[in-house]
């Protein structure tokens, strides 16, 4: 096997860096820990998790979809890291991401074997995978033509 070198890109360590910045500190953490539900969600809100809370429509919908938004606010971020890395980056960024992707099909396969219905919801977008082929998958009949 070919191995794969990763040098130094000073362009993607800096927006990294950036990046990091507007990640939650550690000491909002006790006072999230204080808030009540509305509270946390417009500290959310006023942060780099706007554009989320407001898409999927947090605070008219409830708690069942705060997971969708924060999943949607960090592969955001992932997907622009991806959009700025070099090819060798790329493909250790698209390993890393590899996760998500699989935790996707576990749900699928889940979901078929046990006739639920709405899996597309939870679903974690990927910059492996498009969402035709998410949506290819969810339209198989049986866990075994999923797995086929």
């Amino acid at each position: 096997m070919k191995k794969l070198w990763v040098g130094f890109n000073p362009y993607t360590y800096a927006r990294v860096a950036g990046m990091k910045g507007v990640l939650l500190s550690k000491q909002s953490y006790p006072a999230l820990l204080k808030m009540g539900y509305h509270e946390v969600l417009r500290y959310l809100q006023d942060s780099d998790y706007h554009e989320e809370i407001t898409q999927y429509k947090v605070l008219e919908e409830g708690v069942k979809v705060v997971e969708q938004a924060l999943n949607a606010q960090m592969m955001r971020c992932f997907k622009k890291l991806y959009r700025i890395s070099d090819e060798a980056m790329k493909k250790v960024l698209g390993v890393y991401l590899l996760r998500y992707d699989l935790e996707n099909i576990k749900s699928i396969v889940r979901a078929k074997a046990s006739g639920v219905e709405g899996v597309k919801e939870i679903l974690v977008p990927s910059v492996n995978f498009s969402p035709d082929w998410y949506k290819w998958l969810l339209e198989k009949t049986s866990m075994k033509e999923v797995i086929d």
